[in-house]
């Protein structure tokens, strides 16, 4: 790879730490992710601007797409040729799950929790946010709006594109969304 070529057939990216520095360094973390992940100066990634709805992406790096989370005490991200979103979830509520089902989910996706005992709540909870990063929509897109449960009960199946659950850490879910999933490459903790 030269000069701000990607390679179309490189897959996704994970790259992920231990983490407690509030916003001002999951930029940081970022930034020091896309040098790692290109190979290219830091002034490529210096600027980081949204899209209408808050979709943030490097406007000097415009073919190098990424999607970020952090929850409990853990900092992930994805980074691709393609439009990626990723999710992160601990597994902690101090609301009932099937109440906020009720208020947040689309019908069908309440009914599929409820038959499962409310166990995969936060699995779906990550679905849902890692799809509407994807779109690069966020939470404009009405969560009740859409289901990522299949009339047939299959999970996850969304509108567009896949999504994929991914293994993670004891109690907590992480789940991936892409026009298409192929290789996904998991990197060491970044120091």
């Amino acid at each position: 790879m030269t000069g701000t070529e990607l390679s179309s057939g490189d897959g996704i990216t994970l790259y992920r730490r231990p983490f407690t520095e509030g916003a001002s360094g999951s930029r940081a973390l970022l930034v020091r992710t896309a040098q790692l992940h290109t190979g290219w100066k830091e002034e490529f990634f210096s600027h980081v601007e949204t899209n209408p709805w808050g979709k943030p992406f490097f406007p000097d790096a415009p073919q190098l797409h990424f999607s970020i989370s952090h929850s409990g005490d853990w900092w992930i991200c994805a980074m691709s040729h393609q439009p990626v979103g990723l999710d992160l979830q601990l597994h902690q509520t101090y609301a009932d799950p099937a109440k906020l089902a009720q208020r947040f989910f689309h019908p069908r996706e309440n009914s599929w929790l409820a038959e499962m005992g409310y166990s995969h709540f936060f699995d779906l909870w990550s679905a849902k946010e890692s799809w509407v990063k994807y779109m690069g929509r966020g939470f404009y897109l009405d969560p009740g709006d859409f289901s990522l449960v299949s009339p047939e009960g299959q999970f996850p199946l969304p509108p567009q594109g896949q999504c994929k659950l991914l293994p993670c850490l004891p109690g907590y879910s992480l789940c991936l969304c892409a026009q298409q999933i192929g290789a996904i490459h998991m990197e060491p903790w970044i120091e």
